[in-house]
């Protein structure tokens, strides 16, 4: 139930959104908007609707505010799982670190940070591909089909924990798969570059073959030496 809710929420913001964006190369005015800045593209998106499109552009700006807020906190439990000493400073203060952040990057950048983001966060997007690679690896490979279950009162004791060298080679050999095979504004890889007349992305698929490929014989080696 919950997951329906969020999925048909999300898809009507989607189709709202694709059929606002289709709209700025063919409307003008969005056009002309939306070289100024989001907030005056939110504007005139609603200026049709008089006062109440003003209404919907201040609910919309102040959503997006609260949007963070999970991401804040979600971080906060980030930067607790690094070690005992992070654990030890409390979480809302970890919070309040992270807003610190995004408030200083947000008004230092404001006037070219959202281009780099647009340019720079496809890039760490690749990571994704590696570590979801591993993760089902593991889950099927080394205890579905062993039959062995997860220790789930392991999870906070190191002595009990997987070493995690396996893994993290497998993960830095999928990196290397997705840099020489990712396209992107700043990069191309060679191998990216050999796709078609000017080149596509595959970096995702290779950091998916490259992590497929290694991280099954490292793990069995792991466990071989360390029996965890």
């Amino acid at each position: 139930m919950t997951f329906s809710a969020t999925w048909l929420g999300l898809l009507f913001c989607n189709i709202l959104g694709i059929g606002i964006a289709t709209g700025v190369p063919n409307v003008p005015s969005w056009t002309d908007a939306y070289g100024v800045s989001t907030g005056a593209f939110l504007l005139e998106t609603y200026r049709g609707l008089g006062g109440f499109g003003g209404l919907c552009a201040v609910i919309i700006a102040l959503g997006s505010v609260t949007n963070n807020a999970p991401f804040a906190y979600t971080s906060a439990i980030t930067f607790q799982a690094l070690g005992r000493y992070a654990k030890a400073i409390p979480r809302w203060m970890w919070c309040i670190f992270v807003m610190i952040i995004e408030l200083v990057c947000s008004v230092a950048g404001r006037n070219h940070l959202f281009a780099v983001f647009q340019n720079f966060l496809p890039i760490m997007s690749y990571w994704v591909a590696p570590w979801v690679t591993i993760l089902l690896e593991e889950q099927i490979l080394f205890h579905v089909l062993r039959g062995k279950s997860f220790d789930w009162a392991a999870w906070e004791d190191r002595k009990r924990l997987p070493i995690g060298i396996a893994a993290l080679f497998a993960f830095l050999c999928g990196w290397a798969g997705a840099i020489i095979g990712m396209s992107q504004v700043w990069y191309q890889g060679p191998i990216a570059l050999k796709v078609g007349n000017y080149g596509g992305d595959i970096g995702a698929w290779l950091a998916i073959a490259f992590a497929c490929l290694m991280y099954p014989p490292l793990r069995y080696l792991e466990l071989k030496k360390f029996g965890r």
